[in-house]
């Protein structure tokens, strides 16, 4: 397996309560997914884009979405999101997987790659950046860390929270990329698409 082989799989579901469909919604001509996906092209160190679904049939219309546009897909289990996520980076033998929300389309690609460099050159196991907004960050996982969580998660239906399973410092090699000397981000923004008010 390429040790460069890096992914980024966008986890999405339309199953909402507080925005329905919300992937789908109109943002700048077209539906808010796409404009994530557009907006994830331009990470230059990244090999593959998924977008990373759940069998449930409410799910039809992002696969639907992804055949109509050329985007590779992966349906897994609807509430074990880890479980989805180690699979579809099986299938598609990746080594890093950058762990992106589809109900942030304002995700920020330079900041991938900035983190996927490093991430990279000194081998950690989770790298992550709280100095950009809510709704501009993404998050970096080896593989193997999702085999070892997939085998040691108490509660498998919770990993919907990967977040908190993977920064572990006790447990894993994690890194904070400070970039707050780099961009002037007000860090009180959200741009995260939850609520109606927010879209």
């Amino acid at each position: 397996m390429n040790i460069d082989n890096n992914i980024i799989l966008i986890a999405v579901r339309l199953k909402s309560t507080r925005l329905k469909n919300k992937a789908l919604l109109p943002l700048g001509g077209l539906p808010l997914i796409m404009q994530l996906v557009n907006r994830l092209q331009f990470c230059k160190l990244v090999n593959n884009i998924v977008i990373c679904t759940s069998t449930n049939s409410d799910d039809n219309e992002i696969e639907n979405l992804c055949i109509d546009n050329n985007i590779n897909y992966y349906r897994g289990s609807e509430l074990n999101v880890l479980k989805r996520f180690l699979e579809a980076s099986k299938r598609y033998n990746a080594n890093n997987i950058v762990r992106v929300t589809g109900d942030n389309p304002l995700t920020d690609p330079e900041v991938i790659d900035q983190m996927l460099k490093i991430h990279t050159a000194k081998n950690y196991d989770y790298t992550y950046s709280d100095s950009v907004p809510v709704g501009m960050r993404s998050e970096i996982i080896k593989r193997e860390v999702l085999t070892f969580c997939d085998k040691n998660v108490n509660n498998p239906n919770n990993s919907e929270y990967m977040t908190w399973m993977l920064n572990r410092p006790d447990i894993f090699k994690v890194h904070n990329l400070n970039l707050k000397n780099k961009y002037d981000y007000n860090y009180n923004l959200n741009f995260t698409v939850d609520e109606k008010n927010e879209y």
